[in-house]
Order: structure tokens, then sequence, then C-alpha cells
């Protein structure tokens, strides 16, 4: 791909992802060590966590890995609450680091554990892998909760975009396998729906995620089309709905899956989850990232508010 603008020149498929990732993490850094919101606590740590295949039962069904995580901590005694975030990037770039400005916010403004997961990255890891990382790193935090100083009664998940996808998806199988539980679900521009099905926003104004770098993230991690119909992949597509945590939808005007993740908004509304769907105005996919100015605040402020009354009415 070959353009005139930023996003053109530095799009991942002008580059390999290993070295965008590079790029992009070290840019971050920098911008979080000179500017990042102080936090009273930021530990990098490792965990060390178990996949099991639900299809089978056999001794070589499980499987185990070591992930990066970075642990948020407020000042105060504890036990917190607890939010775990999974990074968007299309399953395929952007980090812990690169995101490291929306945890600090979230964890100073709620006053809450933030918990960020380095799952691991498509094309070298593609579909489940980063599915059943996300989810073993839930099971793995919440069964230790004393080590983090959380309180498991007051857990959400949040995550934007791919992490937004994740986070419905943990949701899903967090029901579906008999645990952990949790009390909200934060979906930042989720992408709900990866089998391409059209929505009128596909048509509109694009800002920041146009249709050749949806193909290129969706090729990248998951190449085989008829894994894409599976609700690991598209949580939207899930036959049942019911039984899961209320949930916030954020969503921008100019977002070229933002239509999806509103119809996500809208089918859990109907299977009786409280959810509310809010849009933000000329903005496009990841403005809490790449534009932050007034929408952006005013994102970060309403949903944090939400988490509180979240983890209030629980």
């Amino acid at each position: 791909k070959k353009g005139t603008t930023i996003h053109d020149m530095l799009f991942p498929y002008s580059w390999p992802p290993w070295l965008m990732r590079k790029i992009i993490n070290n840019a971050s850094y920098v911008k979080n060590t000179l500017t990042g919101l102080v936090v009273h606590k930021i530990e990098n740590r490792t965990i060390h966590v178990t996949h099991h295949n639900q299809s089978t039962t056999s001794p070589s069904s499980s499987s185990s890995v070591d992930l990066p995580i970075r642990v948020y901590t407020p000042s105060g005694t504890g036990p917190f609450p607890l939010v775990i975030f999974y990074h968007g990037g299309g399953w395929t770039i952007c980090s812990i680091e690169s995101h490291d400005s929306v945890c600090r916010h979230l964890c100073n403004l709620v006053n809450c554990v933030v918990i960020s997961v380095e799952y691991r990255l498509a094309p070298e890891f593609k579909y489940p892998i980063p599915v059943e990382d996300a989810y073993a790193a839930a099971i793995y935090i919440t069964q230790h909760a004393v080590d983090f100083n959380v309180n498991t009664s007051y857990v959400c998940l949040a995550g934007d975009s791919a992490g937004g996808n994740l986070s419905a998806v943990t949701a899903q199988l967090s029901r579906d396998r008999g645990g952990p539980s949790f009390c909200g679900q934060l979906l930042i521009y989720p992408s709900c729906d990866l089998t391409q099905t059209y929505y009128p926003s596909y048509d509109g104004k694009c800002l920041n995620l146009d249709e050749a770098d949806s193909v290129w993230f969706l090729n990248s991690y998951i190449p085989n089309v008829e894994d894409r119909s599976n609700p690991k992949a598209s949580p939207i597509l899930h036959h049942d709905l019911s039984r899961l945590p209320p949930a916030l939808i954020l969503t921008g005007e100019h977002d070229r899956i933002r239509d999806s993740g509103e119809a996500y908004g809208t089918k859990l509304t109907e299977a009786g989850i409280p959810t509310t769907i809010k849009r933000y105005d000329n903005v496009g996919h990841g403005f809490l990232l790449v534009a932050p100015g007034v929408e952006a605040k005013s994102a970060m402020e309403f949903m944090c508010n939400w988490l509180k009354e979240a983890f209030a009415a629980n």
C-alpha cells in the first residue's frame, strides 16, 4: 500500500509487523516516559497461564505459556476493584506500551487496579491463540487476586478495537466455561463481526481504518474464512447472549466498524443485558489514542464514571 498520508506511509502492511510493533513501542515508551500521567505504582510482571482445549479431555489438550502483564495500582490500602485490559491493534500490532496512557487514566480516575495483558499477536500467533491467551489470563489474574491486591467481586473487562473483541469473547467464554465472573464489559469501538457482513458504516467516511486495513488485519489474524463465523471470533454471532455482564459500547461516527459494535449492543439489550451505547461525533477508529481532544477526554470521563457505577452496582 502506498500513499502520502501518515496513515498510508506507516500502516503495517507497508512494513513487516515486527518492525511496526517496534516503532510503535519505542515511540510510545518515549511518550509515556516524558508525559505519562503519574500513577502510584506500575509494575511489569509475567504470568504463567494454561490453555485448555475444550474439544478433548486428553492430557495433551493443555498447553502453557508465559505472558507479560503491566499492573497499575492506585494509592490506598485495597483490596481494589479490578479492570482487566486488552489492547487493540488488529490482533497484530500495538502492546501494553502503546496503551499505557489509557490504563494510567483508568487506574487514577476509577481508583482501581488495572492489569494490561500482553496477549500473543498474529501473524506469528493466529486465531484462536490470542483469544485463549486473553481468557487464560483472566483466569490466572482472578485466581491470584491476593497477589494483585484486588477484590474478585468487582472485576470488569475492558479493551479497544481488537481488545474490545477479546473482552466480549472472554465474557462469553467465562459464562460458557464456568467462570470467572465479571460485573461489566467496557468495549471501546469493538470489532464484533469478522465475517465482513455488510454494515452501512462501511460506506461512510472512514478515519484511521479503511477496507484495505480491515482485510489486512483479518487475513493476518484469521485467514480461514470459515473460522470468522465462530463466536470466539465474532461475538455478535453467539446464539445465546443472556447472562453476560452489563456492557458499555463506545463508537466513533467515522469508524468503519461502528455499526457492528452498535449492533452487538442492540443484541445484548434484546437479550436482557443492561447495555449503554455511546457514539462520539466527528471522530474515527482509535480516537482515544490517535485523536486526543475534547471527544477523547469526554469518552474517558464517561467510561470511568460507568466503571465506577458498575463496581458500585455489584
